[in-house]
């Protein structure tokens, strides 16, 4: 089993990401300048993407309820789950999830929200894949 961590997931400034305080996880860290909250994750790979044949989408699970706190018309939906990036094509993973015969991956996602409103959130993966 190799086990990876923080990985970054990329092209997040091109989604409508919900604000963090209506994503479903736990808040594991916490001071003056920043908050992590960690939720589950989907790496789906999308073989019919018109950019990349090899594309892994990162979906997070969004909602443990019916239904969502925040408006999903502009959200790519698989369920409770919605994505928010890619793997970046250069990253160790792509090439392991990718020589993978399974088609889906689950793992964690945290989320890194600063409270100084100039800095973007930032989201990484961990997982461990077989």
């Amino acid at each position: 089993m190799e086990i990876f961590k923080d990985i970054q997931v990329v092209g997040t400034s091109f989604v409508d990401i919900p604000d963090t305080t209506l994503l479903y996880g736990n808040i594991t860290y916490k001071d003056d300048g920043l908050y992590v909250k960690q939720t589950l994750a989907s790496l789906v790979k999308e073989p019919s993407n018109p950019y990349d044949k090899n594309a892994i989408a990162v979906y997070i699970l969004a909602t443990n309820t019916d239904s969502f706190l925040f408006d999903t018309s502009n959200l790519d939906i698989k369920g409770n789950y919605i994505r928010i990036g890619y793997i970046g094509k250069k990253d160790e993973i792509y090439s392991v999830i990718n020589n993978n015969p399974k088609n889906i991956f689950q793992g964690l996602v945290s989320i890194i929200t600063y409270n100084n409103p100039n800095y973007n959130r930032k989201f990484t993966v961990s997982i461990a894949i077989n």
